[in-house]
């Protein structure tokens, strides 16, 4: 069901009487994905998206245009589709008018899509368990030449590529299979890790797109997340993402983290030492080389 307001309406009433244009259905989050208005293009030349939660009734756009807010509940949404530029006391009423006189195409109201509800989400671990279970799951896999040769050619050595624990996404069921096994063999915690949730019993993996994992390290040197580099870009344009299974029963949503660098790697910053900041634990890594 889609998250209805105060106002007795849905951001999915929104979307039709804007004639948003969606791509694809929606995801177990409840998030569908939807056109810039405005036209704005990815790097790549096609139409930007924005993620639209028909669970939640909000809408947010990760571009950050200058001269759009980018984000907020339905009465925002309807500002940004349908230009008005109304405060949200008018935009409701434009809505409700538009709604009782049949604006929208041989509906009253638009039906809504179907979507799986989210899911009972677990709580995130402490970072003791999350740093055993990741470095228990990096150490079944291996990292593939091709993601080898890509790290290499943001000039890390092998040892920071060591180092790093960097390690390819395992294509296929049967190797995610395997490392879920010897997992489960050696009795590691996956509750609250995020990127792994419960299905029939078991325990399963959240991605199957190819990539490789970057760990991110906390202050003490533990993995407490992992982001994944894909291959290819998303639909989305976005080619860095959370491992993370939110949405999934018995899932959990990945924190937005700072890595502070594999241990042994970045250097130790004394008192009164300059501290560079950079985007991403990959970028930091290849500019400590």
């Amino acid at each position: 069901m889609c998250h209805t307001s105060e106002f007795g309406i849905t951001i999915y009433d929104v979307l039709t009487l804007g004639g948003a244009q969606q791509v694809g259905r929606p995801s177990q989050k409840g998030e569908i994905k939807v056109l810039c208005p405005r036209g704005v293009k990815t790097s790549r030349g096609k139409t930007a998206t924005f993620d639209v939660n028909l669970a939640k009734g909000n809408f947010k756009c990760y571009r950050e245009c200058s001269d759009c807010t980018g984000h907020g509940g339905m009465l925002d949404l309807y500002n940004l589709l349908c230009g008005s530029g109304a405060d949200r006391k008018t935009a409701y009423a434009e809505i409700v008018n538009k709604l009782k006189h049949g604006d929208l195409p041989k509906i009253k109201r638009p039906a809504e899509p179907a979507f799986v509800p989210q899911k009972m989400q677990g709580n995130t671990a402490d970072a003791s368990v999350l740093d055993k279970a990741y470095r228990a799951f990096l150490a079944t896999l291996t990292l593939g030449e091709k993601h080898r040769a890509n790290l290499l050619s943001r000039g890390l050595t092998e040892r920071a590529i060591q180092q790093g624990l960097y390690k390819s996404v395992p294509q296929g069921q049967a190797a995610w299979g395997k490392s879920l096994r010897a997992l489960e063999t050696q009795g590691i915690v996956l509750q609250g890790v995020p990127g792994f949730y419960r299905k029939n019993g078991r325990y399963c993996a959240a991605t199957f797109r190819s990539g490789f994992f970057i760990p991110y390290f906390d202050e003490k040197g533990r993995i407490c997340g992992m982001q994944i580099r894909f291959d290819v870009a998303k639909e989305s344009g976005k080619r860095y993402l959370w491992f993370s299974s939110a949405g999934y029963e018995d899932g959990c949503s990945a924190r937005n983290i700072t890595s502070y660098g594999a241990p042994g790697l970045m250097p130790a910053v004394g008192s009164g030492r300059l501290v560079f900041v950079t985007e991403g634990a990959l970028k930091a890594a290849a500019a400590n080389v």
